[in-house]
């Protein structure tokens, strides 16, 4: 074995010298980083900005510049930035590592990090990799002036349904934007920013949805040549929103682990694994949030599958020993592995060292208004009970101080609610809210975009609709 694998190796370095020779006697440019393009199969060198410094923003940066394109970090905040700088300027790389491969690293180079959102005009590629959703919109604002005809800007998640002025500014028309359905990798950040981020593992697929009519092939064989994840073109913005198992798991399980113990303090050893430790009630009330909208005519939904076949698809049945049932798949799944519950350390006084669950995680920050809310303000233009989702709603809202749904016969008591039978005990109750509260402007449901009806999903010539409906082809002359 030990013999077919040396033969393999050098077999795979040969390969790559030969195309490294071939662009040299083609007389294209021989330093390293067009090498490195060339056996990456990428058409040519892009800038790309990486939105965010969090872990999937060291993700998307370290690989980008490790296939030897221009890559520049662009963060919030001046002392993050300087924190990306500091590291770049040390001259040492961006190591992924990638812990459940023993042994393979991938660095990258990245060019510079700043917080001037002026950066992203000289950017090829745009991707908000590393900051929550819920800070999107924000940004966005802040970048809506410096967008020029041409770039791809894509997201991560976040409830996006099209494209608009108010985010992309005066050129919104011819940009291209996507929505990537989640983030492509487990990972995690590890020391200071910018010098280490261990990978836990790939998700095997990764779907991707695209505004406008045609160029759609060459983002999906950029994003695959970024990544190295098998990038898939989804049929439609509201098919990436919709299928999306985040906003029906996170919140869900954080339930299940948040409920006992509200604001107690713990041994920070007694914090449950997020996935692997979930509470199989919890699981229960994931499995009955159903999408089961029909769209005939309008948008194509597809693709939208369960959570149980989502995460397979993601993952594939190599990373999941147990794919019989949803809560075998969240146990025996491999990038879950030793990924704990949010929650913070004491870091001084007499409970020093003892831990508190963690709401204010995205799991609940960004994936309820950004993703529960959105699927429940569709849900109530279509006239479908989603009283599960509004239950998590509810419940979440409640902790977060915010009004996102609301009825005429007022919050039932949730605190008694610690199954799935007593969520369906409360059906009749739960069916009678609408995502029409005073904080439903801070989320992407429709109903903040003031479209109240099907009718206005689909006609209306703005933020919401246009992009989302398939753009027919040019006709032919006559």
């Amino acid at each position: 074995m030990k013999v077919v694998f040396l033969c393999l190796w050098l077999l795979g370095v040969l390969l790559q010298c030969n195309a490294i020779i071939a662009l040299q006697r083609a007389g294209a440019q021989t330093d390293t980083e067009e090498a490195l393009l060339a056996v990456n199969g990428s058409d040519s060198k892009k800038t790309v900005v990486v939105v965010g410094g969090g872990n999937g923003g060291h993700m998307f940066a370290g690989l980008a510049a490790s296939k030897g394109h221009d890559v520049y970090l662009l963060t919030s905040t001046p002392r993050s930035a300087a924190e990306w700088q500091e590291a770049i300027a040390s001259g040492d790389p961006l190591v992924i590592e990638y812990v459940n491969e023993p042994g393979k690293q991938v660095t990258g180079r990245l060019k510079g990090a700043t917080h001037d959102a002026a950066i992203i005009k000289k950017a090829d590629v745009i991707i908000f990799g590393g900051m929550e959703a819920a800070y999107h919109r924000q940004n966005l604002k802040k970048m809506k002036d410096y967008f020029k005809p041409g770039q791809i800007v894509l997201m991560v998640s976040g409830g996006w349904l099209g494209r608009s002025e108010e985010y992309l500014g005066k050129h919104y028309m011819e940009v291209l934007f996507g929505v990537m359905q989640s983030l492509p990798w487990a990972a995690r950040f590890v020391g200071p920013r910018g010098k280490r981020v261990e990978n836990y593992g790939a998700k095997s697929v990764m779907p991707l949805g695209l505004t406008g009519h045609g160029k759609h092939s060459s983002v999906i064989q950029l994003m695959r040549s970024l990544t190295d994840i098998d990038f898939v073109l989804s049929p439609s913005l509201l098919a990436v929103t919709l299928e999306d198992p985040a906003p029906r798991i996170h919140p869900t399980l954080m339930w299940g682990h948040y409920r006992p113990l509200k604001e107690k303090l713990i041994a920070a050893s007694k914090v449950l694994l997020f996935y692997q430790g979930a509470r199989p009630e919890a699981v229960k009330v994931a499995l009955a949030q159903a999408i089961t909208l029909r769209c005939e005519g309008h948008v194509d939904l597809s693709s939208i599958k369960s959570t149980q076949d989502t995460l397979l698809k993601w993952y594939g049945h190599s990373q999941v020993s147990d794919p019989s049932t949803l809560l075998t798949v969240y146990q025996t799944n491999e990038p879950y592995n030793g990924l704990r519950t949010p929650h913070t350390i004491v870091k001084e006084g007499p409970n020093k060292g003892k831990a508190k669950l963690d709401w204010t995680s995205r799991y609940v920050t960004s994936d309820v208004p950004l993703g529960a809310v959105v699927a429940k303000g569709i849900g109530d233009l279509f006239e479908q009970p989603m009283p599960v989702t509004t239950f998590q709603i509810l419940y979440w809202q409640q902790v977060m101080d915010k009004q996102y749904v609301t009825s005429k016969l007022g919050t039932p008591d949730l605190e008694r609610v610690k199954s799935i039978d007593d969520v369906r005990n409360l059906y009749r109750t739960l069916m009678t809210f609408r995502a029409d509260g005073k904080d439903i402007k801070e989320t992407m449901a429709p109903q903040a975009m003031n479209i109240h009806s099907v009718k206005e999903f689909f006609g209306l010539t703005n933020f919401a609709c246009t992009y989302l409906l398939p753009v027919p082809p040019p006709k032919a002359p006559q």
